[in-house]
């Protein structure tokens, strides 16, 4: 082993499994808005009277990092209450409020503008108690910030990876669930959880060269901050204009990560991602 490399002791590996955080993937399927309108042109304003039927969440779905298989809610889950109102999405938005309230880290691709802003739109409209300050990670945004690709989009990503691909939908698909088609529920579930699959293989092959990784292991314990791995190697020094830190790198997720305190002085070291 190289003389750099360093690990943990088996006592710290138990405590560490028991501190493990949940990490949690996830995805919302939206319905279309139903609206009267008097053009097609890109800019022709639409008055919010002109709604006939606004949107409802169809499904969620979702998957910690450990899992194999994603999970899923829809609609048709509360059976009474689909069969009076096949647009009441409050039995999805509750569970998905519970859900998410119970993570470490909250991990979607462009879930930051989309996924979490309407999650919360319709948990006001229910009347719903409000989510906790959660932790999230935005897999576009975060990826738009290290890397020039030609499209963001996760399909695109996990395509040129290698990584699987989007289902195949079209225009019908989102008209008959938004018109409350059980079949069509079903077949936007499997969609829906497909794209958490690929969501998760996009995020672990990206999460290395993210720049701003939360801390999730640690916090003064000899483990990647960002995975969890007690495998690390010593990697130079980090430095400022006025300190020099001790520098890592995860021998198992790639991740840099820096000690806390400066090596100049005999402070207790902690770990930091960088």
């Amino acid at each position: 082993m190289n003389k750099n490399a360093c690990h943990a002791n088996s006592s710290l590996t138990k405590e560490l499994s028991m501190k493990k955080p949940k990490v949690l993937l996830w995805d919302i399927e939206t319905s279309f808005i139903s609206t009267y309108v008097f053009g097609l042109t890109h800019n022709d304003y639409i008055p919010f009277d002109n709604i006939i039927d606004d949107w409802f969440i169809i499904c969620a779905s979702w998957m910690y990092l450990g899992d194999k298989k994603a999970s899923s809610i829809d609609l048709t889950v509360d059976k009474k209450r689909f069969a009076k109102n096949h647009r009441d999405d409050y039995t999805v938005v509750k569970k998905m409020r519970d859900i998410l309230a119970d993570a470490d880290l909250v991990i979607a691709h462009y879930g930051d503008k989309f996924d979490l802003p309407k999650l919360n739109a319709r948990l006001i409209y229910h009347g719903l108690d409000p989510l906790p300050p959660i932790r999230t990670l935005d897999t576009k945004k975060e990826t738009a910030k290290i890397a020039k690709f030609t499209s963001n989009k996760l399909d695109y990503l996990a395509q040129i990876f290698g990584l699987g691909k989007k289902q195949e939908t079209n225009k019908q698909l989102w008209i008959d669930c938004t018109e409350g088609d059980i079949k069509a529920i079903k077949k936007m579930v499997a969609y829906n959880r497909n794209d958490v699959v690929i969501l998760k293989k996009v995020y672990l092959k990206l999460r290395k060269y993210f720049r701003n990784n939360p801390i999730l292991f640690g916090d003064g314990l000899p483990v990647c901050p960002t995975c969890g791995s007690t495998h690390y190697q010593k990697r130079g020094e980090a430095t400022t204009k006025t300190m020099r830190y001790q520098r890592y790198q995860c021998l198992d997720c790639g991740q840099w990560f820096r000690e806390r305190a400066s090596t100049i002085g005999g402070a207790k070291p902690k770990n930091i991602s960088i």
